[in-house]
């Protein structure tokens, strides 16, 4: 069983790091934003604009939350066409288990992902800011957290596309989870920039470990706030894992009883 999950996982590795179109799109467009925001940055530092730190930190922040962002697939809508097409159903006969299967294809298309983001990102980061971050054993450490903040993040996206067995249509859900990363994340701006309240709120949900809690390595937090961050991602990955088995439970049960 366990060859067989591994052959998924370098398949999708490989389909998805030759999938040339696709990867250079989204690096052309990784490199524009990096770009346009180092000069908003530089700009507003000069003006006088109150950064949490350098500018070329800011950069490097970026760099991060922009790879774990390009790194995750939107596999929810490939669970929602399993489910219309009763290919959840027929996996149930199979010895091995449907969420297994997905997540381990998953896991094959972000590291792939990564490691292509993380080059560009890496390159254009030290061609916009000319340096490299300040305190690079905690940026490494930043960035060995990266996968497993994809890994949270795709456990959360398969419990979003597993809601289309009440929903039919699991797209809006996912777009509202997607903004929600994207603002309680601090994808673009660090949450400790944002009101009180706002960070409150951020507090109890799992999108600012994801993100900004990964990335705070690149404005000088120190290696305690990154275990504290990891304790978060692990924490939130059980609760994650627990949901997306509940649902597929309940989907189960609803098979079973002929309710689909």
């Amino acid at each position: 069983m366990f060859r067989s999950l591994r052959a998924l996982f370098w398949i999708a590795f490989r389909t998805e790091l030759f999938n040339l179109p696709q990867i250079i799109s989204q690096s052309v467009f990784f490199v524009l934003i990096l770009s346009v925001f180092n000069f908003l940055w530089r700009e507003g530092a000069k003006s006088g604009l109150p950064l949490p730190a350098s500018a070329s930190q800011m950069v490097w922040y970026l760099a991060v939350t922009e790879v774990i962002a390009l790194s995750v697939t939107a596999i929810h809508r490939e669970i929602e066409t399993d489910l219309h097409k009763g290919r959840i159903a027929a996996a149930l006969l199979r010895p091995v288990h449907y969420l297994k299967v997905i997540c381990w294809q998953a896991a094959g298309t972000i590291i792939a992902r990564i490691l292509v983001f993380g080059v560009v990102g890496v390159l254009t980061a030290v061609a916009l800011t000319g340096e490299w971050p300040a305190h690079r054993d905690i940026a490494l450490a930043s960035l060995a957290l990266t996968p497993i903040a994809c890994a949270v993040l795709i456990i959360f996206i398969v419990s979003v596309g597993l809601s289309a067995v009440w929903l039919r249509e699991c797209s809006p859900v996912y777009w509202v989870f997607q903004k929600c990363l994207f603002v309680f994340g601090g994808l673009m701006l660090p949450i400790s920039m944002y009101p009180d309240w706002f960070r409150s709120i951020a507090a109890v949900l799992p999108f600012q470990p994801i993100l900004c809690g990964v990335a705070q390595g690149l404005l000088g937090a120190t290696s305690y706030d990154l275990l504290r961050n990891l304790g978060l991602l692990v924490l939130w990955f059980l609760v994650g894992l627990s949901l997306a088995a509940y649902l597929h439970a309940r989907y189960v049960r609803k098979v079973l009883r002929g309710e689909l």
